[in-house]
């Protein structure tokens, strides 16, 4: 089981907006939304199954963000299992890397992590933009520019994977 529990910024306000009930499987939806402070790995049945961290996602990897996204991917393939449990385990100041969705490399990442999680980044792509219009994260205007990166990076993850 490796489950994923809440954070809080300091004080008590939540990170973000989590569900109130347990949830003993978690959603695609709910993985791409996970962020590292949140997570509690099991590792002996992570040894036992061999799941390890993609390396091409991280901190000093081709692909710097969606280190979490990628590992669960891998968690979700191993047929694991990924809860959810709404428990405060961690404070944690309310700037973090990987928030900016104006940031081009956050789109590369994101079309990487795409082509990784669903064997293309074209299928992935209108639900993903859809959300970022939606959200108010990009103008329509600006999907083009936004798409290319995206589509840059999974067009890189795919050639990596070949």
């Amino acid at each position: 089981m490796k489950p994923k529990f809440s954070a809080a910024k300091s004080g008590d306000e939540l990170f973000s907006n989590y569900a109130e009930q347990a949830q003993p499987d978690l959603s695609l939806f709910g993985i791409l939304n996970v962020s590292s402070i949140e997570l509690v790995l099991n590792t002996s049945v992570l040894r036992e199954k061999n799941v390890l961290f993609d390396e091409n996602f991280g901190l000093g990897a081709k692909f710097s963000n969606a280190l979490e996204q990628g590992f669960l991917d891998n968690v979700r393939k191993a047929k694991l299992q990924i809860a959810y449990y709404p428990e405060v385990i961690v404070n944690h100041p309310e700037e973090c890397s990987g928030r900016n969705d104006r940031e081009e490399r956050l789109y590369y990442v994101n079309g990487a992590l795409a082509q990784k999680m669903f064997g293309s980044y074209k299928l992935w792509a209108p639900v993903y933009f859809f959300f970022k219009l939606k959200q108010g994260s990009i103008k329509f205007s600006e999907l083009s520019h936004y798409y290319k990166y995206y589509k840059n990076g999974g067009v890189e993850y795919k050639r990596i994977h070949e």
